[in-house]
């Protein structure tokens, strides 16, 4: 099993194995159908590189996943 050897995203230290893991993961999560019913993919890309879009899908997946989406609960 593959572990992360240091933080990935904003202010993370973004080593290209680590990025690359989440980046798979993210690859593989769908949003949950009560937020997407199409249950589009976080990411499409593999790269390894912590640019705008994985930083985007790894704060909409902590919003969707972690945090919470307080405004899917207000509509």
């Amino acid at each position: 099993m593959q572990e992360l050897s240091a933080a990935v995203g904003e202010g993370g230290v973004n080593a290209i194995h680590d990025t690359a893991l989440i980046q798979a993961l993210l690859v593989k999560s769908k949003h949950p159908v009560q937020l997407d019913s199409r249950q589009t993919r976080y990411l499409d890309v593999i790269d390894g590189q912590c640019g705008r879009a994985t930083v985007a899908a790894l704060r909409t997946f902590q919003k969707d996943r972690v945090f919470g989406n307080t405004e899917s609960r207000m509509s």
